[in-house]
């Protein structure tokens, strides 16, 4: 099998810029997905990534943090453009008025900024999986198509099931089952031939405290990612690392 650690998040902090980095050169993430609208921490992250050419770059949509590249969104955003929660769970029904259109145009615009920056996107995903609220993920699906980008493998509907990234999808290596342990169990879970793993790799910061309600897990992802006993029982076992 085939696995993709994807770290979520790259743009967030500088601390989880530099422990995406650290996962990718000394561990075993080859991907990442790139929050482009969050200002010094968005352009360091490009830096990084472009001196480091073959970590895969997608976008991370970001429609609940940072201030939206397009101005304010009916719905999404107060006044002055900056996001708040408007949704908790992709399940959630809404139940205000929300301007679907100028959402569309923002993350648009926020993989557009990708490519301004001369950056190559390989897919796409979302912060807090808000892509896929059954409003979002049929643009989301369309953006997908439009740049020719795969998709997580989240709820994707069975007519845009070709863009899948891989076969199977986790987030379950996370908070208090981010352990080797539970690494271990949730890939041997998995019988298909492709699976993305779900990653919080960083450096804690006082920007990604400032910012997330996950921080002190992320320090403990990064330890295992880049251990010699994953890697080495990767390989024992004949799994091997997905690229793209």
């Amino acid at each position: 099998m085939q696995l993709l650690f994807n770290a979520d998040d790259f743009g967030l902090s500088y601390g989880v810029n530099q422990g995406i980095i650290d996962a990718y050169v000394h561990g075993v993430v080859r991907s990442t997905t790139l929050m482009t609208n969050l200002g010094d921490t968005t352009l360091h992250a490009i830096e990084l990534a472009k001196q480091h050419p073959s970590l895969a770059v997608g976008i991370h949509l970001n429609m609940f943090l940072g201030r939206s590249l397009t101005g304010p969104i009916l719905g999404c955003t107060d006044a002055t453009g900056h996001f708040y929660k408007w949704i908790q769970d992709p399940e959630d029904e809404i139940t205000h008025d929300v301007d679907w259109e100028a959402l569309y145009l923002e993350l648009e615009a926020q993989l557009q900024f990708a490519l301004q920056h001369e950056m190559t996107p390989t897919h796409l995903d979302s912060h807090r999986h808000g892509h896929a609220h059954p409003n979002v993920l049929p643009f989301v699906c369309e953006l997908a198509k439009k740049y020719d980008l795969k998709l997580r493998n989240f709820k994707t509907p069975h007519e845009y099931a070709h863009l899948n990234l891989t076969s199977a999808f986790t987030a379950d290596f996370y908070n208090t089952n981010a352990t080797f342990v539970d690494l271990q169990h949730i890939i041997q879970s998995t019988s298909l031939d492709s699976l993305e793993i779900m990653c919080h790799p960083a450096i804690i910061d006082h920007t990604l405290v400032q910012r997330s309600g996950y921080a002190n897990h992320r320090k403990q992802e990064l330890a295992i990612l880049t251990s010699d006993e994953l890697k080495t029982w990767l390989l024992k076992n004949h799994y091997s690392l997905l690229t793209l």
